[in-house]
């Protein structure tokens, strides 16, 4: 490593929930030379950053304390990984038909899965290092893809996805003009064992592949590797293997 160069710093929102916290680990453990930044809605005291997707100003608020610590770190920003999201709350569960969609959950799922990550982007992008290939990346689901919809149901996290996907879509565009070395990513990290989807992977009778929040964080990270110089955008799953849009 040059040690004439800032570290690479990666920048994790949702740090401290399933996917994001094994992946933290995940990316400490293959690049102890780099700095892993990790935020949450309601961080420890000590050890994170205060990132809240529902909430404009604490994006603002984070984009401006961020310069600060990745200088005390010696870093610069080179990856900002969006794991963060939401599908289910107690009050509010995947519609299975039409009569049971309710607008503010809908504008809520909205907000989270979609909204939030564009406004994170608007917000921080500007920070990313602009000599060194960085990279953009948010956990999307396969039930984002229009094409690959053949099931119906879940309306607002699929329309959520779907919206991130578009976002994410139109946003490389913008990257190729200001940003021409980041790679914006969008991934499917399967089922995994967290709280997201405990509901339905938990069941009696549920038959379908679960990860463990650690084999999600290592499919990732390799995913992240794999494109991490390509420029280009990508909708991908675990295996790295392209979804239709």
């Amino acid at each position: 490593m040059d040690s004439s160069r800032p570290r690479a710093g990666s920048l994790i929102i949702g740090g401290f929930g399933g996917i994001g916290s094994a992946l933290a680990a995940e990316l400490e453990r293959r690049e102890p030379e780099g700095l892993v930044l990790r935020s949450s809605r309601q961080p420890p005291e000590a050890d994170g950053l205060r990132l809240d997707l529902e909430d404009p100003d604490s994006m603002e608020q984070l984009a401006a304390a961020l310069p600060g610590v990745l200088q005390a770190g010696n870093a610069e920003l080179r990856r900002i990984l969006v794991c963060s999201g939401t599908l289910h709350a107690p009050e509010q569960k995947p519609e299975r038909r039409l009569a049971d969609l309710q607008a503010a959950a809908f504008q809520r799922v909205m907000n989270i899965n979609a909204l939030g990550p564009l406004l994170l982007a608007r917000a921080l992008t500007p920070l990313l290092a602009k000599d060194s290939p960085t990279m953009i990346a948010s956990v999307s689901a396969r039930v984002g893809s229009i094409g690959d919809n053949r099931l119906g149901g879940w309306y607002s996290y699929r329309c959520s996805k779907a919206a991130l996907n578009m976002g994410f879509r139109t946003l490389a565009h913008e990257l190729r003009r200001t940003h021409p070395l980041c790679t914006p990513l969008l991934y499917h990290p399967g089922t995994v064992d967290t709280a997201l989807s405990a509901p339905f992977t938990r069941q009696p009778g549920a038959q379908r592949t679960v990860f463990s929040p650690a084999q999600a964080a290592g499919y990732f990270a390799d995913v992240i590797a794999a494109h991490s110089d390509t420029h280009e955008l990508a909708f991908v799953d675990w295996k790295n293997t392209a979804i239709d849009w």
